[in-house]
């Protein structure tokens, strides 16, 4: 059991973020498990909230066949920040559009799963425009901390912690 939990943890990297160069804010981590595993849970946004431990709230509102119509709902010290995405299978992954929000003009979120060996590169893409009047810097830096985080969740998640 030790030994497995080594394994794992020896097969997993460190993870990853920073603000490309278009503005989106890019995460990665190298994972322990297969493709389908962390697909299965990555497409679950209720379970990968959960596990990152956010104080995010998500619904689900609406199954449209392979796609979820999905409100989130973040608590922020200068305002409430909600939004309507509709989520959707993608070639090794999947994405998010924005339907609907009050706090961002465009928000594009997108899961891709590579094989690496006997495990899993993922990699999160988000870029998203805010409406309410903070800085872009702001926006930029706290989403890379918090998308890092997440990514540290996952690895925790696959390799025994959670």
């Amino acid at each position: 059991m030790i030994g497995a939990f080594l394994l794992s943890a020896a097969l997993a990297g460190e993870p990853t973020s920073y603000v490309a160069s278009t503005g989106a804010v890019v995460g990665t981590v190298s994972l322990p498990v297969s493709p389908d595993k962390v697909l299965t849970f990555v497409s679950d946004p209720i379970a990968t909230n959960r596990v990152a431990g956010g104080s995010t709230r998500v619904t689900l509102v609406e199954q449209q066949g392979a796609c979820m119509v999905l409100d989130y709902l973040s608590p922020s010290v200068i305002a409430d920040v909600h939004y309507r995405v509709r989520q959707c299978p993608i070639a090794g992954g999947f994405e998010s559009n924005l339907i609907e929000s009050d706090s961002f003009s465009q928000y594009h979120a997108h899961y891709t799963l590579t094989p690496e060996g006997a495990g899993t590169l993922l990699r999160y893409e988000v870029a998203m425009t805010v409406t309410l009047w903070v800085p872009k810097s702001l926006v930029e830096q706290t989403t890379k901390r918090e998308v890092r985080k997440m990514m540290g969740s996952f690895l925790e998640h696959f390799t025994g912690g959670s």
